[in-house]
């Protein structure tokens, strides 16, 4: 059994931070008048680099929050400002969250907690209303860090309970938690895109060429399979074609679809709104000058590039990847598989051995009737009868040690149940307010560190 050290954010930034501010200042010069008139719809300034990064307005874990600091890190670096994206228009659970507990039973589990009642998973968060957070007995969670960071969270969603739906509800409450490592200078919300020009000439483009935008789009796809975007349906029916858009629901609680060409005239436009990929066309077309990334980001946002460089010739503003893997640090020992065998192996032999439980004179006894049955079988005699002796003495050893055989049984127990819990113990996917402030802090600090670095 090892002792594991301290939880330690282990953070990737790439490429290395140094590149980041000629990246954006290469991107400012770019600038066009449209991309100008895009952030002043999006009440984004348009005197100063913008270094945006998003995410669903949902907790995120470290690796979302180091993607958070890092903008902000690098605005500072080019003199402009940072702005997140939260996506509003994604399906989800506003009023769940995971988190470690341990049962009555001291099992290690992965609990989900229920803040809201009714919960209706299969609504954009956009349409979903906010709500006052219910209080369920945390009693269970571990570390304490988690509890105390389960209780900042339903205080934050109690504060923001007035907002006019679930995603500025839980958006206002996560920037309230963040904001001791990362506060953005802007905060845009992904239905907001809608009403921008570029949202319209997207339209007018799909409009123009609507099989041949999806035909692209599969096929920058089907190029990347690592990505996991799946491809646009295109039926020979062209009112039938799958456009990268949603059709949004009428009203609070309703349900998105997938849009169709057909929408594009019978539905009104304010109820479309931009899916993955087409997202982050915009905002890279011209919401901001940098857009930093996590791992699975990088990967499906090359087909983007690809697919609106070759269907609309367009070029979009460079990404970069900033992301961290951070444990909770549930417990103080790394349980190996060598770990359980040994504690499995010792408590079989404590009842067959006395001296596993401390016995030296049973165990001295024991090791006289294994001489004897040897001697007895040298001899050519019956082993049988010092055999029996030997039982019956080993009956008498186990019940009169029966509390330590018991308790080398249930540590072999505990280390089979702790074996199990390693997915649970290694997790890097909690919400970042479960973590420790001084673990969050160090993340932060690192990657300030490396900004400052000059190699």
């Amino acid at each position: 059994m090892t002792v594991a050290s301290p939880p330690s954010p282990r953070i990737t930034l790439e490429p290395h931070p140094s590149a980041w501010p000629g990246l954006i200042r290469s991107a400012w010069e770019k600038r066009t008048d449209q991309s100008l008139r895009m952030r002043e719809q999006l009440g984004l300034p348009t005197d100063r680099p913008i270094v945006m990064s998003g995410h669903q307005s949902e907790p995120w874990h470290p690796g979302i929050l180091a993607k958070f600091i890092a903008a902000e890190f690098a605005a500072a670096e080019a003199n402009g400002v940072s702005a997140w994206i939260l996506v509003d228009q994604d399906t989800g659970e506003p009023g769940g969250i995971d988190a470690p507990s341990r049962d009555a039973n001291g099992r290690l589990r992965r609990a989900r907690y229920q803040l809201a009642d009714a919960p209706n998973t299969e609504a954009p968060f956009s349409h979903q209303p906010s709500f006052r957070p219910t209080h369920p007995d945390l009693s269970g969670v571990q570390p304490a860090s988690a509890a105390q960071g389960l209780h900042r969270w339903i205080e934050a969603l109690e504060k923001h309970s007035g907002q006019t739906n679930a995603a500025h509800q839980t958006g206002s409450a996560l920037a309230d938690l963040a904001g001791s490592w990362a506060k953005p200078d802007h905060i845009v919300y992904a239905s907001q895109l809608r009403s921008t020009d570029a949202f319209a000439a997207l339209i007018a483009a799909i409009r123009e060429s609507p099989r041949r935008c999806i035909e692209i789009y599969n096929r920058c796809a089907a190029e990347a399979p690592e990505a996991h975007i799946a491809a646009l349906h295109a039926p020979d029916i062209d009112a039938q074609l799958e456009l990268p858009l949603w059709v949004m629901p009428e009203k609070i609680g309703g349900l998105r679809r997938r849009a169709t060409l057909a929408d594009l005239d019978t539905v009104d436009g304010s109820r479309l709104m931009a899916r993955a990929l087409s997202m982050t066309a915009l905002l890279r077309s011209g919401a901001c000058d940098l857009f930093i990334h996590g791992r699975g980001g990088v990967r499906y946002d090359a087909i983007t590039e690809h697919w609106m460089a070759e269907w609309r010739g367009q070029s979009l503003v460079p990404t970069t990847m900033a992301t961290a893997d951070l444990t909770l640090g549930i417990g103080c020992e790394s349980i190996d598989l060598a770990d359980v065998n040994s504690a499995h192996q010792r408590a079989h032999k404590a009842r067959h051995d006395p001296a596993i439980v401390g016995d030296q004179d049973a165990g001295a006894k024991k090791r006289a009737y294994l001489e004897a049955i040897r001697s007895a079988k040298a001899e050519g005699a019956s082993p049988a009868p010092i055999f029996a002796d030997m039982q019956a003495f080993l009956r008498d050893y186990r019940r009169r040690h029966e509390r330590a055989i018991g308790a080398l049984r249930e540590e072999a127990a505990a280390m089979v149940r702790r074996y199990g819990e390693r997915e649970i113990v290694a997790a890097r996917d909690w919400a970042f307010f479960l973590y420790e402030d001084e673990a969050l802090d160090l993340l932060r600090n690192r990657i300030r560190a490396e900004f400052t670095r000059r190699d």
